[in-house]
């Protein structure tokens, strides 16, 4: 898992908060509250369909912003 808040990356790669919200068509405050969360330990902050919006923008692999739900999965014997 990353060690950084990937929402903080994101901004980042995006060029800023009003940058990336504009980019996904929501309010800055939206953004601002997803890092808060993360930052709060809640690997759940960004809502799914924000998370693939954010990866496809940013290159940041959804995994990477949603661990929970698209977290490595263990394999198991066929």
């Amino acid at each position: 898992m990353m060690n950084t808040n990937p929402i903080t990356e994101a901004i980042t790669l995006a060029g800023g908060v009003g940058k990336l919200a504009a980019m996904l068509g929501v309010k800055h405050p939206a953004v601002i509250r997803w890092r808060a969360l993360w930052d709060d330990g809640r690997t759940d902050a960004i809502p799914a369909s924000r998370a693939i919006e954010i990866e496809a923008a940013t290159g940041i692999p959804r995994s990477h912003l949603r661990p929970d739900l698209w977290g490595e999965i263990p394999r198991t014997a066929a």
